[in-house]
């Protein structure tokens, strides 16, 4: 009873739950490990490297890959941001900006590619209210960040 318990929290939609995100480098090295909490939503977040306003992409993560959920961005104006039609819907931040919400768009193939930015963008992953930041591990270098599957 309690073994069938267990396995099913670990399942959401039928799907193994994601434990972790695994940032490798291109040569497949291991670069950091995140612990991803229950829900498996964790954010990407960067300044952007021309205004150094906040930018912020949210995942969800699970057995099946990651999925896009929301976006949040002071400005629209910065160049290569913005919303694109049919793809969420704008909602503003009473805290300043706006986010994209409703996106729900799969990573291809559940790998997240990511040239990480220099000490100034800071390329950070926050997660269960933890933040490790690649820049510190892995700035100028490309990775790739992919869920993994609770053991």
């Amino acid at each position: 009873m309690v073994l069938a318990a267990l396995m099913a929290a670990s399942h959401v939609s039928g799907v193994a739950r994601a434990g972790a995100l695994d940032v490798r480098d291109e040569a497949g090295l291991a670069v950091v490990t995140v612990p991803l909490p229950d829900d498996g939503r964790w954010c990407l977040v960067w300044n952007h490297s021309v205004t150094g306003e906040e930018v912020r992409d949210c995942f969800r993560a699970d057995g099946a890959g990651l999925i896009l959920e929301r976006s949040h961005q002071i400005d629209f104006s910065s160049a290569g941001l913005g919303h694109v039609p049919g793809r969420g819907t704008i909602v503003p931040d009473p805290e300043g900006g706006q986010w994209i919400e409703g996106i729900d768009e799969a990573i291809p193939d559940g790998r997240l590619p990511l040239r990480v930015g220099a000490p100034a963008v800071d390329h950070r992953i926050e997660s269960g209210g933890a933040v490790t930041s690649l820049t510190a591990v892995a700035a100028g270098r490309r990775v790739t960040i992919r869920a993994e599957a609770e053991p």
